[in-house]
Parts: C-alpha cells; structure tokens; sequence
C-alpha cells in the first residue's frame, strides 16, 4: 500500500469528511463497485468525489434500488479520487477481497447540505435521479427518484387539431386567437410549488421507466423551482430550437438534441442552439382539466408562468386584425424566426384548434436513394405514401449537404423512414408536385437507426 494509506484508497487518518454545501450544479466523479469482500461480504460501493477537494466520499449498500425505492446506505470512510478506477483483489486487511466496477460516470450534483446530496447520472438517454438522505449518524438512505409513469401522471396523447388553408384564414375573425406555429417536439410541462419543474414527452416508450423526460436537456428550467404561486399545473408545449442565425432549427436537428444523452446534447447545443420551450395550453390547473376552457383565461395562466419563470416562451401571438395580418406576413415572408410552417388559430370560445399552413405538407416513406450528380452526395430519395406501395416519384430539394453526404455514405439507413414535404399539389395518382424534402418526424420515427445516429454525434 502507498505510504499515508490505511486501506486501498482510504487516507490514514481513515475520517469522514463533511459534505460540502451545493447550491448549483455541479459535475462531480462517480463510480459504483462490486464488492466481494472477505469479511462483509458481497455489497456496491457507492463513491461521489468531488474534483475541488479530492474527496470521495462513500457509502455501502447490499443493492441498487429500483425508480420508487430505498435502500440503507452506510457511510464509509472517505476514500481518495485515484481509487474510483481501482478494480482488482485487495489481498489483506480492511476491505480485503474481491473489487469489480459495476458503473463509472460523472454524477451531476444538483444540490447538498451535511444531510442530503440530490444527484442525476445520465448514462444513456434516460436520466437516472437519486437522493442521499442521512437518517442518523452514518446511516443514510439512497433514494431512487427517476421519474416513472406511475409517480407523474402524463398526458399520453397530443391533441387532433382541424386543419384549414392558408387562404381560408380570416383576420377579422375576433372568435381566434392567431398563434405562431412552431415545429418542435410535443411536450408538457409538470408545475409543482417547489419543486423542480418536469417536461415530459408525450410518446410511449419501451424504457422501465415509461415515460421519456427531457428536463435536464433544458438547465435553464431544471436549475429553478416551480413557483408556489403558480400552484400545480400541466401545460402543453413544443421543444425547439434556434440556430446561431436566430432560425428554427429543422425537426431532425432538433431530435439530435433530444435522442443524445444529457452531457452531449448539452455539448451539441452550445454550436448548434440552445433547446427551448413554447408553451401553448394548458391542460389543468390543480385538479381541475382545462382542456376545453376558454382560451383567453388559459392565455392569461400562460402569461403568467412566463413572467414568473425563466426560460419560458409563448408563440408570438395575435388578438387584432392588423396583428394577425402582420404575423401572416412575417411567416410567409420568412421574418418570423420561430416558425416558416404556419399559424395556429384557438377558439376564444374553448373549441378544438385549427392548423393553416403556409404550404400543404405530406408524410412521405423513404424507398431509395439515388445518386447525385455531385461525388459523394445523394441526388434526391423516391418516395411512397404507405411503407410498401408503389413508388410516386422522386424528393430532390430542401436537403442539406451533410443529409446529401450522409444518404449517399449510408442509403440503407435512410430506407423506411418518414419523411415530411411539401408541395404545389397533389395529382389524383397520388404523386406529388414539386415535393421538397422538409425534415424527418420526430414522433413518427421514434427508435429509428437514423435517430440513433444523430445522437452519437
């Protein structure tokens, strides 16, 4: 053993140092090993260090628990940062026996005092959340905290929304209320006084958990505290983000950010542009559903989340004719940052919304890709309205050079996914006309290979 070492990784004063006071979030190490010990016997070593101090301080358990559950964590002495990465035999003395690594990250410390550590790990896509709670002396509770969807009741659907034409609009109608529509990712957002705010997919998933959260992805919403005042409430709303020239990214770009884990979509956004949410309804307030309220009360709750939190937006609305022709105007002459895709009307009177695009769009399958002119690059990909009928013609615009080069490097990827488009018209075969590629769903090629790739990125 080195000199000054009781034990492997454990100083020779073999003390407990104090936990340090977190108030903002922190990257600290973190490691979980097996072990085997002679003496003790098989139990997980459960170690945050933090990168100031040199201090790694530990706790014992016989299990990992479970999203919902608890299990007793005996605090041990404080070990030294080197030894997070030992794995090996320790042939004698204090710990002797058998050490494996079971999990070796960074942990993201969201808060701590002398008696409780709140810390997330994000290792795969989900987040993982835990608290450290001391119950007396050395005796501490580890408690799984990971959102399930049996401790957050989430809406598993999006609303159906009427559909009209662009041209149908009328900006003299005082029944609406004219929203900017922005193309993002369906989400809602939980408010519990005090609490940390959640933002929840709308999708199903496979995951243990079933539910996808997206809340870390967002730090400027999960540093912050739902405002008692607020009271608890579900409000809808759409993920997105802007581009360093200001614009909205494109749907795949926006998944990218969403499909990574919570370390690299942070990384992603920092060139690429931050996540942000728009809210738009509100799904109830307290224990009350307000899904089919007037709007005007639900537009002045949203208004008032806004001002009382940070990181909140609201789609660039209009209530008066000039307003409404001025918003029609900025979309369809590309000077709306937030949106190219159209507007949203919501009846003052509570009833279901109503979706006008500036251009028709179609949910297109992607059949096969065909080679461009330029070396390396895909040319355009043919197209079908069902995954296996007959194929209608050819998508050659409104792809970016890298979707080109990615298509051409890889076309097998690309084949089964959907695509969204626009175009002049459909023709009664069903092709259509001048089709132009717009980006790939976010909720419709869920678990696809393309998404998954874009997340590695």
């Amino acid at each position: 053993m080195p000199n000054r070492e009781y034990a492997p990784g454990i100083p020779i004063e073999k003390d407990v140092k104090p936990i340090p006071r977190v108030s903002k979030p922190k990257v600290w190490d973190f490691v979980i090993q097996e072990h085997d010990a002679n003496k003790a016997g098989k139990h997980f070593d459960l170690r945050l260090g933090d990168p100031q101090t040199g201090a790694g301080h530990s706790w014992a358990l016989r299990r990992l628990p479970k999203p919902g559950e608890k299990v007793l964590a005996n605090q041990q002495p404080t070990h030294t940062l080197p030894y997070f990465d030992f794995k090996g035999k320790i042939e004698a003395g204090y710990g002797a026996g058998d050490v494996k690594q079971h999990t070796r990250s960074r942990a993201e410390i969201h808060r701590s005092t002398e008696n409780k550590i709140v810390f997330s790990l994000y290792n795969g896509k989900q987040a993982d959340e835990y608290a450290l709670v001391r119950v007396d002396g050395r005796d501490w509770l580890l408690v799984n905290r990971t959102p399930t969807d049996k401790s957050w009741k989430i809406p598993s659907a999006k609303p159906k929304y009427k559909e009209k034409k662009i041209s149908e609009v009328d900006p003299a109608d005082k029944s609406e209320v004219m929203a900017a529509k922005i193309d993002g990712a369906h989400v809602t957002l939980h408010l519990k006084p005090g609490k940390e705010p959640r933002i929840f997919s709308h999708r199903p998933t496979e995951r243990a958990t079933g539910v996808i959260e997206h809340t870390r992805r967002v730090p400027v919403l999960s540093e912050q505290e739902s405002p008692r005042e607020l009271g608890s409430m579900v409000l809808r709303g759409e993920l997105y983000a802007r581009g360093k020239d200001g614009k909205a990214l494109r749907p795949e770009q926006v998944g990218a950010l969403l499909n990574s884990n919570v370390w690299k979509s942070r990384e992603k956004q920092k060139s690429m542009g931050n996540l942000r949410l728009a809210l738009f309804d509100v799904v109830s307030k307290g224990t009350k559903n307000l899904e089919g309220e007037e709007y005007d009360r639900k537009l002045s709750i949203l208004r008032a989340v806004k001002k009382a939190m940070k990181g909140i937006e609201i789609p660039r609305m209009a209530v008066t004719e000039e307003a409404k022709e001025r918003l029609l105007s900025d979309i369809k002459g590309g000077r709306e940052p937030s949106t190219r895709e159209g507007v949203v009307l919501w009846g003052r009177d509570g009833s279901r919304p109503v979706k006008a695009k500036i251009k028709q769009d179609y949910d297109v399958y992607v059949r096969k890709v065909l080679k461009g002119k330029k070396p390396g690059h895909a040319g355009a990909y043919a197209y079908s309205l069902t995954p296996r009928s007959e194929i209608l013609g050819n998508v050659g615009t409104g792809m970016s050079h890298l979707l080109r080069k990615e298509m051409f490097s890889d076309p097998d990827k690309f084949i089964g996914m959907i695509a969204k488009v626009t175009a002049q018209n459909q023709f009664p075969s069903g092709a259509l006309r001048a089709p132009a590629h717009q980006g790939f769903h976010l909720d419709k090629n869920v678990g696809s290979r393309l998404m998954e790739l874009e997340s590695q990125k």
